[in-house]
């Protein structure tokens, strides 16, 4: 679980969806933690991204918004498939 600070990221990456970022902390994506591998596991087969419960994605949309477009779900999405499979 990993953190950003949307003013800064939109600052370094030169490219933001909202002219003015949150002004909170927000979820930047999901890795394995406590794993003793040099290789991380990424990518790995397994059950694929599904349509999130309706009920979910309001918090989401404000906890883990996607600051570099205005698809939230394609963040999610990718999250999903690189490190949560």
């Amino acid at each position: 679980f990993v953190q950003q600070w949307p003013p800064t990221t939109c600052r370094f990456r030169k490219k933001c969806f909202k002219p003015r970022p949150l002004q909170i902390f927000t979820i930047h994506g999901l890795w394995p933690s406590n794993y003793s591998s040099p290789t991380k596991p990424s990518s790995c087969t397994g059950s694929e991204f599904k349509e999130l419960p309706p009920r979910l994605r309001p918090k989401l949309k404000i906890s883990w918004p996607n600051v570099e477009s205005s698809n939230d779900t394609k963040v999610w999405e990718h999250e999903w498939d690189k490190h949560g499979t």
